[in-house]
């Protein structure tokens, strides 16, 4: 871009640093070097890649100059600018990086925006040391090397390309299982990332999509075979996420009812549930929440969690599971423990 600036004002006659409009200055990989202090090597790999992108840059053996024919014929090309409360958005990304992403997504990061702070102009209200310094985040939930091998899943996701990886999951007495894995997404939900992917060869339907929470990806390698076509449409896997309850499993919808108290009712709608959630205040005082969910089972923790201050209307079937638990729990809790 520098380069593209230099020799479009060159040919336009007007002014630039060093140089009042309307005089001519020599332009060649040595004046440009210089001016840009990098070596001329640098400068002429850089006209050769401008070239071959289709910019019409001549070089003069006899005037010894640089010549870009149509550049008054390109808009400007602005170079890259920054807003202090862009770099401060950006800073406040990187702080938050240290648990949302893997440590080789964090460097990028941090590589990224010591190149940024090296151009800043002078001006800037607050140094970005202060800026990290003004900010802590840790999500809840968040397992110890949580976010192994983040970079090249998203890699391969960008790449279209296949997943081979070892998989140990508690559900199977964390025996390691090998898949085929077509990932398609990265997503967070409740502290933790997961792949969203389908098994190689298994189809289109959502049945066939599934759930692999990366701290529990014990290896992992780039496949030479590519994700077969079509993948999922991007609007199927948005409606599993609507629909979800964290980390979703299965597919029949079912509509969850609760009655809350009056006196807990305002910690509980400050909870994001999902976009399909009502509030409906009752004569009495009492809320109801209603809300759609592929898997209305994992409510019942949260109602545990509430006891006595929330009651599950709906779905049926899953009262006398919360009333079976809080029994066990009740009767867990009343015994004299006989060990320490």
């Amino acid at each position: 871009m520098h380069i593209l600036h230099h020799l479009r004002d060159e040919a336009r006659g007007t002014a630039s640093p060093g140089r009042p409009a309307g005089r001519s200055r020599r332009v060649n990989a040595r004046t440009l070097a210089e001016t840009l202090e990098c070596s001329g090597r640098t400068i002429q790999r850089d006209i050769e890649a401008l070239r071959d992108a289709g910019y019409d840059i001549d070089y003069d053996e006899n005037a010894h100059t640089l010549e870009w024919k149509n550049a008054r014929e390109v808009e400007p090309v602005p170079l890259m600018t920054a807003t202090e409360d862009e770099v401060v958005a950006l800073t406040t990304a990187l702080a938050l990086s240290g648990t949302l992403l893997d440590n080789a997504a964090a460097r990028h990061l941090e590589t990224f925006l010591g190149k940024l702070e090296h151009h800043l102009e002078d001006g800037f209200l607050h140094p970005l040391e202060d800026v990290r310094a003004s900010l802590s985040y840790l999500p809840t939930q968040v397992a110890v090397n949580e976010a192994p091998h983040w970079t090249d899943i998203q890699r391969a996701i960008l790449n279209e390309r296949g997943l081979e990886i070892t998989y140990a999951s508690p559900h199977y007495g964390d025996d390691p299982h090998t898949y085929a894995l077509e990932p398609f997404r990265l997503v967070h939900l409740d502290g933790a990332w997961y792949v969203i992917g389908r098994k190689r060869g298994a189809g289109t339907s959502n049945q066939d999509l599934r759930l692999f929470r990366l701290s529990r990806i014990q290896s992992l390698a780039t496949a030479r075979w590519t994700v077969a076509a079509p993948p999922p449409p991007a609007a199927l896997i948005d409606e599993r996420m609507r629909f979800g309850l964290g980390a979703w499993q299965g597919d029949e919808i079912e509509t969850v009812k609760m009655r809350i108290d009056a006196d807990v009712a305002g910690f509980v709608r400050e909870r994001a549930w999902n976009p399909s959630h009502r509030f409906t205040e009752e004569p009495d005082g009492d809320w109801l929440l209603e809300f759609e969910t592929a898997h209305a089972d994992k409510i019942m923790h949260f109602v545990l969690e509430w006891s006595p201050h929330i009651e599950l209307l709906e779905p049926h079937y899953l009262r006398p599971l919360i009333a079976n638990l809080a029994e066990s729990a009740r009767k867990l809790h009343k015994a004299t423990r006989s060990k320490a």
